[in-house]
């Protein structure tokens, strides 16, 4: 072997033996772990060292930014959305062109505020090419989706989510769910409601319609839960889709039942509430059942 190829070994080697430690003080290598840790859903280790990594002294930025949103994951699948969105944001200061960034915004308010989301996808798209995520394309149409959803857009969410073969997984088919009965295709929603093993298929339908502003249906699908079980979920329901239909006289029987129904005191002081949720379109939450206190 001639002087200079072992010239050249010697000095790629020692020039790679640069690289990884200036990657280690910056804090790359240890990226690796928290993609690990994500993978095997320790979010509590996950948050732990993603801070540590965010507070280190001579870390790269771009290093912070993905520290940042990995903590965000983290405390999101801990249950505490508004301080991973808080996250979110700092992950942007460090690095405004990264679009995971972006896009693990949209994840952390896409219910709370999902116009907020939309703007954050739109984001997201257009730095789509920075990502390095395979299936970064579908992760987008899938949130874009459920923050349709939520603004009661069904056609637009509906479209969203039948692009994204990530919508096909039980977290998201009750979304899709949903969407379907925004677009009047109640038997396909029903199907995958039954599928998911929901406890009262036609009360969910009628929640997902209430919410989404068509009383006129969502009174006949609960009329439907009501014929197979009196409760006072779907009592309540029903008073509140006579109350946005104007149907005073109705609306006054109901109650009557309701008040039949309600054994704990507290729900007695309820009947206002149904009323004006009713009457102004008050929306409650769409992954879960609606909550009148």
């Amino acid at each position: 072997m001639d002087f200079p190829l072992c010239f050249a070994i010697v000095a790629w080697l020692f020039w790679c033996q640069h690289l990884y430690r200036w990657a280690h003080r910056k804090g790359f290598t240890v990226l690796h772990r928290l993609d690990q840790l994500a993978k095997q859903g320790q979010h509590a280790r996950l948050e732990v060292l993603a801070d540590r990594l965010q507070r280190h002294p001579q870390a790269h930025p771009n290093v912070r930014a993905a520290a940042l949103r990995c903590r965000a994951l983290a405390r999101l699948c801990l249950g505490r959305p508004k301080e991973a969105q808080n996250d979110a944001y700092l992950a942007l200061e460090w690095n405004p062109k990264a679009g995971r960034s972006y896009l693990v915004l949209a994840m952390t308010c896409w219910e709370r505020e999902p116009q907020k989301a939309l703007d954050a996808l739109e984001q997201a798209s257009k730095h789509r090419q920075r990502l390095g995520w395979k299936n970064i394309a579908q992760a987008i149409s899938t949130f874009r989706g459920l923050a349709l959803t939520c603004l009661h857009r069904g056609p637009e969410a509906l479209a969203c989510l039948d692009a994204s073969p990530l919508s096909q997984r039980p977290p998201f088919q009750r979304y899709r769910a949903r969407a379907l009965a925004l677009c009047g295709r109640y038997q396909e929603a029903l199907t995958i409601l039954r599928t998911l093993k929901e406890p009262d298929e036609y009360l969910t339908l009628s929640n997902f319609l209430i919410c989404g502003q068509r009383p006129e249906e969502s009174l006949f699908w609960v009329n439907r839960s009501l014929q197979e079980r009196l409760s006072l979920e779907g009592l309540t329901l029903k008073g509140a889709s006579l109350a946005s239909l104007g149907r005073d006289r109705e609306f006054d029987a109901c109650m009557q039942q309701w008040l039949g129904v309600v054994t704990r005191p507290a729900d007695f002081a309820l009947r206002p509430a149904i009323t004006q949720f009713g009457r102004r379109h008050l929306i409650a939450k769409p992954s879960q059942p609606t909550h009148w206190n």
